[in-house]
Protein backbone atom coordinates (compact mmCIF):
# COMPACT_ATOMS: atom_id res chain seq x y z
CA UNK A 1 0.00 0.00 0.00
CA UNK A 2 1.43 3.42 -1.30
CA UNK A 3 -0.19 6.95 0.16
CA UNK A 4 1.42 9.87 -1.13
CA UNK A 5 0.23 13.76 0.96
CA UNK A 6 1.36 16.72 -0.18
CA UNK A 7 2.74 18.86 2.38
CA UNK A 8 1.18 22.29 1.40
CA UNK A 9 -1.41 22.32 -0.69
CA UNK A 10 -0.21 23.15 -3.99
CA UNK A 11 3.36 22.83 -3.18
CA UNK A 12 6.11 20.43 -4.62
CA UNK A 13 7.19 18.62 -1.46
CA UNK A 14 5.07 15.53 -0.42
CA UNK A 15 5.20 12.72 2.21
CA UNK A 16 5.12 9.67 0.69
CA UNK A 17 3.83 6.25 3.20
CA UNK A 18 4.10 2.78 2.16
CA UNK A 19 3.50 -0.69 3.55
CA UNK A 20 4.32 -4.39 2.37
CA UNK A 21 3.03 -7.59 3.69
CA UNK A 22 3.58 -11.60 2.86
CA UNK A 23 1.80 -14.46 2.89
CA UNK A 24 1.16 -15.70 6.31
CA UNK A 25 3.29 -18.76 5.21
CA UNK A 26 5.78 -16.40 3.27
CA UNK A 27 9.79 -15.68 3.87
CA UNK A 28 8.49 -12.30 5.41
CA UNK A 29 9.38 -8.79 4.10
CA UNK A 30 13.13 -8.11 3.87
CA UNK A 31 13.23 -4.50 1.67
CA UNK A 32 11.39 -1.92 -0.66
CA UNK A 33 12.71 -0.17 -3.28
CA UNK A 34 10.19 2.82 -4.37
CA UNK A 35 10.43 4.77 -7.77
CA UNK A 36 9.13 7.96 -8.78
CA UNK A 37 8.30 9.23 -11.96
CA UNK A 38 8.45 13.11 -12.76
CA UNK A 39 5.55 14.35 -15.43
CA UNK A 40 4.69 10.87 -16.86
CA UNK A 41 8.79 9.55 -17.72
CA UNK A 42 10.02 6.74 -16.65
CA UNK A 43 10.30 5.45 -13.16
CA UNK A 44 13.63 5.66 -11.09
CA UNK A 45 14.75 4.69 -7.88
CA UNK A 46 13.98 7.03 -4.93
CA UNK A 47 14.83 4.88 -2.11
CA UNK A 48 16.67 1.94 -2.57
CA UNK A 49 15.67 -1.69 0.16
CA UNK A 50 15.09 0.12 2.10
CA UNK A 51 13.41 -0.79 6.02
CA UNK A 52 12.14 2.52 6.25
CA UNK A 53 8.36 2.97 5.47
CA UNK A 54 7.87 7.00 4.95
CA UNK A 55 9.80 9.67 3.60
CA UNK A 56 9.48 13.32 2.18
CA UNK A 57 9.84 13.39 -1.53
CA UNK A 58 11.11 17.05 -2.21
CA UNK A 59 9.56 17.82 -5.95
CA UNK A 60 9.92 20.14 -8.35
CA UNK A 61 7.42 23.17 -8.97
CA UNK A 62 5.55 22.95 -12.05
CA UNK A 63 6.03 19.22 -12.11
CA UNK A 64 3.80 15.96 -11.19
CA UNK A 65 4.56 12.87 -9.80
CA UNK A 66 4.05 9.47 -9.66
CA UNK A 67 5.44 6.77 -6.80
CA UNK A 68 5.49 2.91 -7.02
CA UNK A 69 6.93 0.48 -4.06
CA UNK A 70 8.20 -3.34 -4.51
CA UNK A 71 8.99 -5.38 -1.84
CA UNK A 72 11.64 -8.20 -1.89
CA UNK A 73 11.21 -10.88 0.44
CA UNK A 74 13.67 -12.51 2.63
CA UNK A 75 13.79 -15.71 0.11
CA UNK A 76 14.51 -12.74 -2.64
CA UNK A 77 11.55 -13.03 -4.34
CA UNK A 78 10.92 -9.67 -5.80
CA UNK A 79 7.36 -7.53 -6.73
CA UNK A 80 6.85 -6.99 -10.00
CA UNK A 81 5.07 -3.94 -11.16
CA UNK A 82 1.86 -4.01 -12.58
CA UNK A 83 1.07 -4.09 -16.53
CA UNK A 84 2.20 -0.82 -18.41
CA UNK A 85 4.59 0.71 -16.14
CA UNK A 86 7.87 0.61 -16.90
Amino acid sequence: VLTVTPLVAGGSDYLVNWTATDDAAGAGVKHVTVYVAEDGSTYRIWKQQTTETSGVYTGRAGHTYEFLALATDNAGNREQPGLGIS
